[in-house]
């Protein structure tokens, strides 16, 4: 693994943090709880926690733009143990790393309009 250079490592701590901000929450849905706290308010009762947030892995996008990013760091690795795919690393990182940030910003920029983005977006 000394063979892995400071922008493999990058590569590597991207999909790890991606991985981490999948199961963080990415939004909410304020109309759900309200309507949740109302009902319970009317039957005399506590709504208790009524997490209504959903996560990165609710997401076709999400799940997908990870895959790619486990594939980039597949290539690299790969590199390491000097295993050469038909085309250049670099390339292949520099596509499936932009396709999968495209698609996460397709997935913070067209929300849900009844939902509220969380921070695990954000990451």
């Amino acid at each position: 693994m000394s063979r892995l250079g400071r922008n493999d490592w990058f590569v590597i701590g991207g999909m790890l943090l991606l991985f981490v901000a999948l199961f963080l929450p990415w939004f909410r849905s304020e109309v759900i709880e309200d309507v949740m706290d109302q009902m319970a308010r009317q039957l005399g009762g506590d709504a208790g926690d009524t997490d209504t947030g959903v996560n990165g892995w609710h997401f076709t996008l999400g799940w997908l733009a990870w895959l790619l990013t486990a594939a980039a760091a597949a290539l690299v690795v790969l590199k390491t143990v000097d295993v050469e795919p038909r085309l250049p690393v670099g390339l292949s990182v520099m596509v499936l790393g932009g396709v999968a940030v495209l698609m996460l910003l397709v997935r913070t920029i067209d929300a849900p309009t009844f939902l509220a983005r969380r921070y695990g977006i954000l990451i």
